[in-house]
């Protein structure tokens, strides 16, 4: 009788991909799946004979794609958005950059994939004073296998980016953003990554929008080129089916809307993992899985893959959310680690700037679609430093997402809420400048972009109206001002 070892292959040839159970040492059937147009591998049962022998692992065109695939589920972990080390003690998940370490050691035993989408060293609390520095030995300790840029992790400067990104052990990915210059990705990074994980060939991209490049406070847009998401994505994947890739993983790192555009256009990728969107999130938009993991180290995802692919060429993939609660305790050596960055600014912190008798809304969900208290407060103490007639702050400046609780204020609550060092600047303009820059910052409502303003006037009575058509969810301003006599910007 003869010893049968069980071995599932799948190798590209003549933009076919074969895949079967193979009889070790005998004769067996191979089922030939052509991949269409989209890239989508298609099932068949149209069955082609086969001698182990025949397939030559020393072919380099064979062995480049050849992979020995398991019956075992993939499991990824994936996490994005996070800025505060330091846990949220007001409220579970409370969250944690050493706890949160724990929470994803937790799933070593099903050799995960860990894949972030970005946004990581800046801003934050500690980052006004490390530059990001900090972050180094978390993106170790979690085993991070592979990351998009977002794009805070810009805020430092480009120089200060290429260090850190120096002292990771990992890949970071801009697959649709070049450097003039270069001619290489921005930032650095590869176009795309192939890895083999738990015996899967897998093809990473990293995707941005084009709202990104105009967030990037030291990057002129001018200087590098970009190419659209789904014509990047389109590409890739072409390429990397016929590298061989079974499986192909869009990191992203751009508002839901855009995750959506491509999902619909690019039905070739398997999953798309994004960020920016500091929400969690599950949809399913042309078969594809999209998945927002959350932020600031509160949660994260664990997505399980089947490997066999239905009649469709789809995979069955499952996510479970995953909340960083006090019941995981903190891991002791980053903790221990991490101290050395909190002693440099504690001594700071406690300073006690003033008291407050309400709370103050900083939730990113309130403050980037309405005044807010907190906005006004903030407009307030400009305008009194500056004596300017008018303060416009975007609301991408409020970074604490939280409501603050009345009593002491202190230094640690203004660094939380204000953590990037913005040069205030003051113009003369015309009321129609000032019209066109209102109507730009409420220009994406009802979406939560940092765009959205804070406002502030003095001896001047202003009253915005937002009227939204509902079909185009474009924003009408109408701004009334009455300072003695009509201002150049009513119409």
């Amino acid at each position: 009788q003869l010893l049968v070892r069980e071995l599932r292959i799948r190798f590209m040839s003549n933009n076919h991909s074969i895949q079967s159970n193979l009889l070790y040492g005998g004769i067996d059937y191979v089922f030939r799946s052509s991949v269409n147009d989209n890239n989508i591998i298609k099932p068949s049962s149209q069955r082609f004979p086969v001698v182990l022998s025949n397939l030559n692992p020393n072919n380099n065109s064979q062995s480049r794609a050849l992979t020995t695939m398991s019956d075992t589920p993939l499991t990824i972990l994936h996490y994005n958005d996070v800025y505060n080390i330091e846990p949220n003690c007001g409220k579970e998940p409370v969250g944690g950059a050493a706890r949160f370490c724990t929470a994803i050691k937790s799933f070593a035993h099903l050799n995960p994939l860990i894949l972030f989408s970005g946004d990581i060293f800046s801003p934050s609390m500690l980052s006004t004073f490390t530059q990001g520095e900090q972050m180094i030995p978390v993106l170790s300790k979690t085993g991070t296998h592979c990351a998009v840029f977002g794009n805070h992790d810009f805020d430092h400067g480009l120089d200060v980016l290429t260090s850190l990104i120096k002292k990771t052990d990992f890949p970071w990915l801009m697959s649709n953003v070049v450097d003039k210059e270069t001619g290489r990705p921005l930032g650095g990074g590869k176009k795309f990554h192939i890895i083999s994980h738990n015996q899967i060939s897998i093809g990473l991209i990293g995707l941005v929008e084009r709202e990104w490049l105009e967030t990037l406070p030291t990057i002129d847009p001018n200087e590098v080129t970009y190419i659209d998401y789904v014509e990047a994505g389109s590409k890739l994947v072409s390429e990397l089916r016929n590298k061989g890739c079974y499986i192909i993983i869009a990191l992203t790192h751009m508002r839901t809307p855009n995750d959506i555009k491509l999902a619909a256009n690019c039905s070739g990728i398997d999953l798309i993992l994004g960020g920016h969107d500091h929400v969690y999130e599950i949809r399913e938009v042309n078969g594809i899985k999209i998945v927002k993991s959350g932020t600031d180290f509160r949660q994260f995802s664990k997505i399980t893959l089947e490997k066999d692919r239905d009649k469709d060429g789809k995979l069955t993939i499952a996510v479970e959310e995953v909340n960083v609660t006090s019941d995981f305790v903190e891991d002791k050596a980053l903790k221990e680690e991490l101290e050395k960055y909190s002693e440099v600014v504690e001594a700071k912190m406690t300073e006690v700037l003033g008291n407050f008798g309400v709370e103050l809304e900083g939730r990113f969900s309130i403050i980037r679609s309405q005044e807010t208290n907190l906005g006004n407060w903030v407009c307030d103490v400009v305008l009194a430093a500056t004596g300017a007639d008018v303060v416009i702050i975007n609301s991408g400046t409020f970074r604490s997402d939280q409501i603050h609780p009345p009593g002491s204020f202190t230094m640690r609550d203004l660094v939380n809420i204000i953590p990037m060092r913005d040069p205030l600047i003051i113009l003369s303009v015309t009321g129609k400048c000032l019209w066109d820059a209102l109507e730009n910052a409420v220009s994406a409502y009802p979406k939560l972009e940092g765009r959205f303003p804070q406002v502030c006037v003095t001896d001047i009575f202003c009253c915005i109206h937002t009227y939204i058509r509902l079909c185009t969810y474009s924003i009408f301003a109408l701004i009334i001002f009455a300072i003695g006599e009509w201002c150049d910007v009513c119409l």
